[in-house]
């Protein structure tokens, strides 16, 4: 099986949708109009990022399907790199019981992507809530976004639908060492 990751098409602004060879359709996306953090001055360039997966896999019948990391990694490096001076904030999920579990699968995911090169990932538990931030490692006050991520504001936002149009990534990913 190839690691390559899935066909990649945007929906909307900044959500970009991909299907599995299993049928699972994920959406991932980037929210640059929330309030994440207390402080204005993080907060100025603070982007609320997540995914879902339809329909919802069931805790005991999920197959491991390592494109997914990989897809949704890839994903990430773009916006990142089109948007140098982005905080990415996110939340695990806690439905089904595996906030836990997501979060320490999206630490591997990091590890494993060229993403730690250029960016850090701050990961928590707030209270019972998992969470984290990924940022450029060139941004000049690392301090500022650690004593922010304690203030992290853990509502998420709505999303507005809008009509599909084909991204690709191609052209953007030839250095494999971004």
């Amino acid at each position: 099986m190839s690691l390559s990751p899935y066909q990649i098409i945007q929906s909307i602004n900044n959500e970009f949708i991909f299907v599995t060879e299993s049928g699972y359709t994920y959406k991932v996306y980037f929210d640059c109009r929330s309030n994440v953090f207390a402080d204005p001055n993080v907060d100025k360039y603070a982007v609320y990022f997540g995914f879902s997966c339809n329909p919802p896999l069931k805790v005991l019948e999920r197959n491991f399907d390592q494109r997914v990391g990989v897809t949704i990694m890839l994903i990430i490096s773009n916006f990142l790199i089109r948007n140098p001076d982005a905080i990415l904030a996110y939340v695990c999920s806690d439905l089904d019981g595996q906030d836990r579990n997501r979060h320490v699968l999206f630490g591997k995911w990091y590890n494993q992507s060229s993403l730690k090169k250029n960016f850090n990932l701050l990961r928590r538990m707030i209270g019972d809530i998992y969470c984290g931030v990924i940022y450029n490692k060139n941004y000049p006050k690392h301090d500022v976004i650690e004593e922010s991520f304690s203030d992290f504001d853990f509502e998420k936002p709505e999303f507005f639908e809008e009509p599909n149009e084909p991204y690709n990534f191609d052209d953007e990913w030839d250095d494999p060492s971004i």
